[in-house]
């Protein structure tokens, strides 16, 4: 096998570099696990390296997976004795040798997060501190945060109150680790690196052993990382990284692209070798995502090409809203799957949080099309939004025993298995529901309660009563308000240190959700049902040729030909806690209200959230779709929102409108990076219509009750018409597309007659 013959000029000068450190910048879609795998091959085969002596380092087990299997085709068994993995796992396999330098033996544990939070949880209460007032999570962050810069207990030096705490239990946290022979994923990499640092002797063994070491998307690499590395290539020099700082996303993970100016700096002679040619998208797609990622200061400038040709205009859609937002994918899809463009599963729709799948799942059920949703399971079925409606449902219907054993000691209570199993099991007895029960056990029937454990179910009752009572008169969104404060749940989830912001996302996007019912009568009623036949229509996974839906930090690495990327406003993508400096996040309002905007803005979380736009365009082959939305509700609020500033940066001759009117004034200009203000010529703001004297007195031309028709609506009938700051502001009721707010002069209406 000719291990050269199918690689291009740059990837060749790769896989043959010779000897000393090498820097291998590869854009999105250039082959990179190509040249990995080809300049092991290449070592082993034609340099006569020996197998043992290569350490080939990935992120995921899914890409060690990977390269392992392309490097059994290409070397055959004598593959077996190269070493490819995690950090995490060969760490952890250098622990079980060197462990008892550090004192652990070769049989430790490995905590998970639910294992870590259960010992800080434990620390906290031996020494007192509050957990309200300093939440565990939090703490677990900042711990982590410490061992990922090799910072040690002793050597933590604390810059306010709240991190002299978080020194104080990191201390005692790993003292308790140690005192259970475990340790946790951050320990792995610091104590080898401690190790290797300490211990001479250790290091020359490693040394010796790995010669020749590469590493696998460099960019995502920490300092704990960056110095095992260095560490290990210190002899030999022998060090060869592959790195695309322009999709470094993993930041809240520990991730520090500055580790490739590291790289530079440390090795000042490094080769450095740009893999530019792109063997995925159009040149459209390279062209948008070029214009895009340069506007970023923090990079080693590249331009993507390919020899795909030019392909089809992307198309920039501005929906209505975020329902609308979901009508036109699915719409588009299925327009695309008739006229055999694409295949369903050839198409993926992406955006920037989980949250933001509720109204995006909710259009394709309404529409009987299947999808499959990736990396998290499906809105109505997370944890918290399952816990969020069975306090509804059982303020519905107090008889819902499921429900009740959900949530009875959720948040904790107190109430353990043994007193909720009793409960049950006295209900039966009496022949009764458990709320009947607890009824019974308030009006001083005799029990099979302790008087500790009756007293905890009487609170229970107590709270459960009184909001069975405002069930009567509150409307779902504002029911789920009051139960939410009065179990305390915003806490107990935000106690989650990696999805608890997250997951209280997805409680405020249901609060959003419910507020479309506060209208109704019988709001709850009619929301529970709603949501009930979701979740069984919703019940379609198995089906391959689908949709997949997903978020931008999960679409990395993977490829599409037809992308969607959805909710590019302003606060969304760019996230606006992104883009806030870490201290000012802690600087919150209540979460009725959300985050608190900052006067500052961050550059280097505009720069990432610039990257993560970057990743999810360059996951396109043939088809890109940008949309945004005029008006959302996010988060239990809605308001009128701004088009994203990286819609800004993409070229208007690369553009294909869509929805009867072009791209906004502004679409395709080089400006400054800031918040697009321009507002869109196809609808109104209603939260800030006014009028005036002189604009009252011009007349309409249309009139309540006309039939319309509208090039991408269809026909409609206006509800009300009016002139709002010299525009005519028509509103009109559309069968298919809702109650729409148009500006007639550029909704392109026509009278049917």
């Amino acid at each position: 096998m000719d291990l050269l013959a199918e690689l291009n000029e740059t990837q060749r000068e790769a896989v043959q570099w010779a000897e000393g450190p090498a820097l291998v910048l590869a854009g999105p879609g250039s082959g990179k696990t190509r040249v990995l795998t080809h300049r092991v091959a290449h070592l082993v085969r034609e340099r006569g390296i020996s197998p043992r002596e290569i350490l080939a380092v990935t992120f995921t087990n899914k890409a060690a997976r990977e390269m392992k299997e392309r490097l059994l085709q290409l070397l055959g068994p004598e593959s077996d004795a190269l070493t490819i993995g995690t950090f995490h796992s060969i760490c952890a396999r250098i622990l079980r040798r060197e462990g008892n330098l550090l004192g652990f033996t070769s049989a430790y544990s490995i905590y998970d997060t639910d294992d870590q939070l259960a010992v800080v949880k434990r620390v906290m209460r031996e020494m007192n501190v509050d957990d309200k007032i300093h939440r565990p999570g939090a703490i677990l962050d900042g711990i982590s945060r410490a061992k990922n810069e090799l910072v040690a207990p002793e050597e933590f030096r604390p810059r306010s109150f709240s991190q002299e705490i978080v020194g104080r239990i990191y201390a005692r946290y790993q003292q308790a680790l140690k005192q259970s022979n475990a340790l946790d994923f951050d320990d792995l990499l610091m104590y080898v690196a401690w190790i290797l640092q300490k211990h001479p002797d250790a290091l020359c063994r490693y040394q010796a052993r790995y010669t020749y070491v590469l590493v696998d998307e460099f960019q995502d690499t920490n300092m704990a990382q960056y110095v095992l590395l260095k560490l290990l290539a210190a002899e030999r020099r022998n060090l060869f990284v592959v790195a695309d700082e322009d999709q470094s996303i993993y930041s809240w993970r520990g991730a520090d692209f500055r580790n490739i100016q590291r790289f530079r700096r440390d090795y000042p002679g490094a080769r450095v070798i740009l893999l530019e040619r792109n063997y995925r998208s159009t040149q459209t797609i390279l062209d948008v995502a070029n214009a895009v990622i340069s506007r970023n200061v923090q990079r080693i400038p590249k331009h993507l090409y390919t020899d795909r040709g030019t392909g089809t205009p992307i198309v920039v859609h501005e929906a209505y809203d975020e329902g609308e937002e979901g009508r036109f994918v699915v719409d588009t899809i299925q327009t695309m799957v008739a006229k055999k463009q694409c295949r369903a599963g050839d198409c993926a729709v992406m955006y920037r949080t989980n949250a933001q799948s509720r109204a995006m799942e909710d259009a394709f059920v309404l529409a009987g099309q299947r999808y499959k949703l990736i990396g998290a399971i499906r809105f109505y079925e997370r944890r918290e939004i399952k816990d969020a409606l069975a306090y509804l449902r059982i303020l519905h219907n107090p008889a819902d025993s499921v429900s009740l054993s959900r949530i009875i000691n959720v948040p904790p209570r107190g109430l353990g298995d043994q007193t909720v199993a009793a409960l049950f099991s006295w209900a039966g007895e009496l022949g009764c529901s458990a709320w009947d029960a607890l009824r019974a056990l308030k009006d001083g029937a005799e029990s099979p309660f302790s008087a500790r454990a009756a007293k905890l179910l009487l609170q229970f009752l107590e709270l459960w009563e009184r909001l069975v009572d405002a069930s009567q008169t509150m409307s779902a969104a504002d029911l789920l308000k009051e139960a939410l404060e009065a179990t305390g749940y915003e806490q107990h989830i935000r106690s989650d240190k990696d999805e608890g912001d997250e997951r209280w996302d997805n409680i405020k996007e249901l609060l959003a959700a419910a507020d479309n019912y506060s209208g109704m009568t019988n709001s709850l009623s009619a929301f529970l049902e709603e949501v009930s036949l979701v979740s069984e229509v919703d019940n379609l996974e198995e089906q391959p040729d689908v949709p997949v839906l997903l978020t931008l930090h999960m679409a990395k690495g993977l490829e599409f030909s037809v992308v969607f990327i959805v909710g590019l406003e302003e606060g969304i993508l760019p996230h606006g806690r992104s883009l806030a400096y870490p201290e000012d996040l802690e600087k919150r309002n209540s979460w009725s209200q959300g985050w608190s905007s900052s006067a500052r803005e961050n550059p280097e979380g505009l720069e990432e959230e610039r990257r993560l736009f970057y990743v999810g365009v360059t996951r396109a082959k043939d088809r890109l779709h940008l949309i945004h939305a005029f008006r959302r509700s996010t988060y239990g609020r809605g308001s009128v929102s701004k088009p994203s500033r990286f819609l800004a940066d993409v070229p208007a001759s690369l553009m294909q409108a869509k929805g009867g009117h072009t791209p906004r004034p502004g679409f395709g200009e080089q400006r400054p990076a800031s918040p697009v203000a321009w507002r869109s010529p196809s609808v109104v703001d209603l939260a800030g219509e006014r009028k005036d004297a002189a604009n009252a007195s011009a007349e309409p031309s249309f009139r309540a009750g006309d039939r319309v028709r509208h090039p991408v609506f269809g026909e409609g009938t206006v509800v009300n018409s009016g002139i709002v700051s010299g525009d005519e502001q028509v509103t009109v009721a559309f069968p298919k597309g809702g109650v729409k707010t148009l500006v007639a002069r550029y909704a392109k209406l026509e009278k049917v007659r």
